[in-house]
């Protein structure tokens, strides 16, 4: 690491990678390596790739760059939101593994609707119920 030299290390979900951007600014300017995590890297993966693959990156020529690397802040409730949508889209596995997911979800509709027939039949069967004592009551014995 130079004297005047920043380093910062994002990893972020890029449909359907993650991806590690390393970005390194000095007086010259900014230059940038980007690595490929093919699944979501745990910390000792990031820790462990810094150590042993990050002076062996192909930086890219180096580009002006006057900005400092401040950026608006992103709330994190909304970042995880974000990434929780986008895993929800993702389809992950074989294609006999989704179409064991499509069909396990088809079946939990027809079961929610069975049961939601069932109480509204249970529902009525109880209103009607009460209905039919009223009269009783009103009619005397």
């Amino acid at each position: 690491m130079y004297n005047n030299e920043i380093i910062r290390f994002q990893v972020f979900f890029e449909d359907p990678f993650w991806v590690g951007i390393i970005e390194s600014l000095d007086n010259e300017g900014l230059s940038v390596a980007k690595k490929v995590f093919y699944s979501e890297p745990k910390s000792y993966d990031v820790y462990n790739f810094i150590l042993n693959d990050y002076k062996g990156m192909e930086f890219s020529s180096k580009v002006k760059h006057e900005k400092s690397f401040n950026r608006k802040k992103v709330n994190p409730k909304r970042l995880q939101r974000n990434i929780k949508k986008q895993l929800g889209k993702m389809e992950i596995g074989t294609k006999s593994q989704v179409a064991i997911k499509k069909s396990y979800e088809k079946s939990k509709e027809i079961r929610k609707k069975n049961a939601k027939e069932n109480k509204n039949q249970k529902k009525e069967l109880k209103f009607q119920k009460r209905i039919e004592k009223k009269k009783r009551k009103k009619k005397g014995h």
